[in-house]
Order: C-alpha cells, then structure tokens, then sequence
C-alpha cells in the first residue's frame, strides 16, 4: 500500500495525489518527487554523483560490495519479489542486482535528484522515486529492501529502520551495509558527511528496536584492515579530497579485487570475522 508522504493517509492508486492532504508529486528527469515540503537534506554534497558515476565500473571495493550484497540477497531471499533500494546513488548497486536475478523487481529511490538522474541512465524502464528515507510512502509494500552505505549519513537512523520496517512485508528482508568500527573513524567519514561508524552491537541493538530479527551479520573488507589503519595515521592534506582512495593505479586495484575474491570465497564457506571496514547485516522484519 502507498501512503502520502506528508500526512500518511492511504493513497489507493499509483498517482501519488493525495485526497485528505492535497499532496501531489513532480516530476523530474525520469523520475517522481514525493519529497514533502519541509523535507531537509544531511548537507552531502550532491556534486560528488558525478564523480562517483565514473568510477564505480571496476573499481574493487564497489565491485566487491555489489557480490557481497547479491550473495545475502541470494541466500536469504533468493533473488525474487519487489526489491526496493533506498539512497541508490547512481544506480550501480541496483543495475548489478537487476542483471544478476531477473526474477527480482527492482524499485529505486533517492533524496538527490542528481544522483536519481543516473540511475534512470543505467537502469531504463525502472521505477524511480525521490523521497526521502525517514518517510517512506509504503506500507507492506516490499519482500525486501537494501541500503547499502546510507543509514551511517543520517542522525535518524533509527527512524530510517522504523520506516524501512513498516515498508516491508511481515517475514520481509533488509540487506544494509555501513562501515565498521569507530577506531577507524577519519577525515574521509568526516567529508562523506558520515554521522558515524558501527559496532556488531549498536547495529544489533538498532535492528531489533526497529522489529527487526537479525538473521546474518558479517565483516567485510576483512583482510585489508591493516591497509586502512596504516591510511589512518597518514596525516591529511589540508585539501583532502575523500574521492581520492578510489584514485589508485591499476595494478593496485587488480590485486585488491584479487583479496576480495577471496574474502568472499571464504564468506560463502561460513567464516564470519569480527574486524573489517564494512559491516553486513541481514535482518528479518517481524509482525507487529
């Protein structure tokens, strides 16, 4: 069931026009805005899509994170029903998943419209919606939902997980990734606009506030830990730009795909280390 945005009274068709309110969307370039009114951004820098868009295709760590995520979505979903992504950025985690389970239908949202406009690019025919994560229009809605790196941007995480939660079938899937242990906080959290980085513990404890039951939780970007650590005591350049990990020369990248290839081997086999960069969680959304 849709419900408006603004003052959550059913809406019983796909217009988005809401009869007690009078709430009715935009439209942008191929995509809808159910935005309301008061609707605020976290202040991340819309400009940075752009940047992003180029160097997604081959670099390991997107790559990495896209098989880590088709992996849980297999396993505890199985590739099928509606799939909703929140935050889906350019799309490119959205493409992967639509090209790797054509039974699965893929639904994409955003709060950025300049990050909407190329995922409508790379994923022709999908639906798109801006709107923003704290209030989402569904309810019962979806067999699952990803947000992969975007609940750590948000002071209202735990209002994200409430909304996410509502928007899902009761037995429905949530797939999330955010990045793991505060230790290894630094500049680039703090010019991603990351409001934090996680533990197992806070994560769970989130999860199950929300009525969530916590089916999986994994580390990834395990074997690289020392890497990062060793990047955290690097002073920063004063004109740091965090977009320039992805900056490495080619060979580099190769072998750090090469690591990852095998940190998801290895996953696939049951190992679930307690340290890495990233954090998985699966979750199952209870009856209320």
């Amino acid at each position: 069931m849709n419900v408006c945005p603004r003052c959550e009274a059913p809406i019983p068709d796909a217009t988005w026009a809401c009869q007690s309110c009078d709430f009715a969307p935009t439209a942008g370039e191929g995509f809808l805005s159910l935005l309301p009114e008061d609707a605020a951004s976290d202040g991340f820098e819309s400009s940075a899509f752009a940047r992003l868009a180029a160097l997604e295709t081959g670099f390991w760590w997107f790559e990495a994170r896209n098989d880590v995520i088709a992996w849980a979505l297999q396993r505890w979903n199985g590739g099928r029903g509606r799939f909703l992504e929140i935050g889906c950025g350019t799309g490119f985690v959205a493409q992967g998943l639509s090209r790797r389970f054509p039974d699965l239908l893929v639904s994409c949202s955003e709060f950025f419209g300049e990050g909407l406009a190329f995922a409508a690019q790379r994923l022709p025919g999908i639906p798109m919606l801006r709107l923003d994560a704290r209030r989402l229009p569904f309810r019962d809605a979806f067999d699952a939902i990803g947000a992969f790196d975007v609940i750590e941007h948000l002071d209202e995480d735990d209002d994200v997980l409430a909304q996410v939660r509502k928007a899902l079938r009761p037995g429905g899937i949530l797939v999330v990734t955010v990045p793991q242990h505060p230790v290894l906080w630094s500049k680039s959290d703090e010019l991603a606009r990351h409001r934090r980085r996680y533990t197992r513990g806070e994560l769970i404890q989130k999860l199950s506030r929300a009525g969530f039951q916590v089916l999986d939780m994994r580390s990834f970007v395990s074997f690289l830990i020392p890497l990062q650590l060793i990047a955290r005591l690097i002073p920063s350049r004063s004109e740091y730009d965090p977009l320039d990990e992805f900056r490495i020369p080619s060979f580099a990248n190769r072998a750090l795909r090469f690591v990852m290839h095998i940190e998801l081997a290895l996953l696939r086999l049951g190992l679930s280390l307690p340290f890495g960069g990233s954090l998985l969680a699966v979750a199952r959304a209870q009856k209320s």
